[in-house]
């Protein structure tokens, strides 16, 4: 028995035939009462609120549904019952703000919306702040056009290779995600040769033929540079700068770090770890461009970062390198077993090695893990 039963046959028998407006009310006071206590609730006392909640749904007005899920889906901490009910729901104005919002949705969830209902859904799913390649697949299989156009600009959207293949067959599409910083090395440098081969086409069409040679090198060139991007000097100053009065303040953490993994902030990312493992930056800049992680590993475990931060730098330190499933159990399963007293002899070994002009390639391939 659900520990609100008592709660909800009280409740039904108070209603009794109460008008959906008067049920509509009553679960908006609810709703009213859970937001404002949802930080401190236990689990427990969120089953209470979903056992209410979900008896109450069936009796009230669309218009107080439609509110319900806009309220309740930013908050990370939602009776889980109430935004499956209304995830699932085939009116979009119910199900939408929860589709794009709500953490408290699966994959699994997800999955199976995506495969039994229509493109506004989809098109919601896929505005997601986070999608993982299983629920993209979906999207990609049964999205029309306006589907895949938001997910090629969503950043935080993951894709198998199959599915970006899928992608790029129109061109619309591979000019979206030419744009992206997490394609693998193999479909850059195919979207590359292809944007080459349009722009030399369009140039060489009303060029003369004895200027077809240069055009070809001048843009075979510039693909080249747009390669070499991902790796190319970065200029701290001004993030070290921003980072360090962040840190003064006590307000550097490992929500604001990974927050700047996520957007891709890379100068902000490297001088945060950096100040918050108390690495070198330029140490640190080496350790980031090493394709082997294990460096990394280490002063991300020194500066004491969940797996899921540290998944998130590895994710996002290249411009143009996606790291593989299989590679990424392996990072992870070598990242927990590495203790932090390991990574801070590591670390302090290299500091010590900085010092005296070590060699950057030396640097990156003592990680103990």
């Amino acid at each position: 028995m659900r520990i609100a039963a008592p709660l909800v046959d009280e409740l039904d028998a108070a209603l009794g035939k109460q008008d959906p407006a008067r049920c509509s009310e009553i679960l908006l006071r609810i709703t009213e009462l859970f937001v404002d206590s949802s930080a401190s609730l236990t689990e427990e006392q969120i089953e209470v609120f979903d056992d209410v909640l979900m008896h109450l749904i069936e009796r009230i007005e669309i218009k107080a549904l439609i509110r319900l899920g806009g309220v309740l889906a930013p908050i990370q901490n939602s009776p889980v019952q109430v935004i499956r009910r209304l995830a699932f729901d085939d009116r979009i104005e119910v199900a939408g703000p929860v589709l794009a919002k709500s953490e408290r949705l699966t994959d699994a969830d997800l999955i199976t919306i995506a495969k039994s209902k229509g493109p506004a859904h989809l098109l919601a799913i896929s505005a997601r702040a986070r999608i993982s390649a299983p629920v993209s697949d979906i999207l990609v299989e049964r999205g029309d056009i306006q589907v895949k156009q938001q997910l090629a600009r969503n950043t935080g959207a993951r894709f198998s290779e199959a599915a970006l293949r899928t992608l790029l067959k129109d061109d619309v599409l591979a000019d979206m995600l030419r744009e992206r910083l997490d394609l693998p090395l193999d479909l850059l440098r195919e979207l590359l040769a292809r944007a080459a081969q349009t722009v030399q086409r369009r140039l060489a069409a009303n060029a003369p033929a004895d200027a077809h040679r240069q055009i070809e090198e001048t843009v075979v060139g510039i693909a080249h540079e747009v390669s070499w991007e991902a790796m190319r000097p970065r200029d701290f100053t001004a993030a070290l700068r921003t980072i360090r009065t962040t840190h003064d303040n006590g307000q550097l953490t490992e929500s604001v770090l990974a927050q700047f993994a996520r957007e891709r902030k890379y100068e902000e990312m490297t001088a945060a770890l950096s100040l918050m493992s108390d690495c070198p930056i330029m140490l640190l800049e080496r350790l980031m461009k090493n394709l082997q992680p294990d460096g990394l590993l280490v002063t991300c475990k020194v500066a004491s970062l969940s797996w899921d931060t540290t998944e998130s730098i590895l994710r996002n330190r290249f411009g143009h390198h996606a790291i593989s499933a299989a590679d990424l159990a392996e990072t992870r399963a070598s990242f927990l077993r590495l203790s932090r007293a390991a990574a801070q002899t590591a670390l302090d070994f290299w500091k010590a090695r900085e010092q005296n002009a070590a060699a950057p390639n030396e640097v990156a391939s003592a990680a103990p893990v």
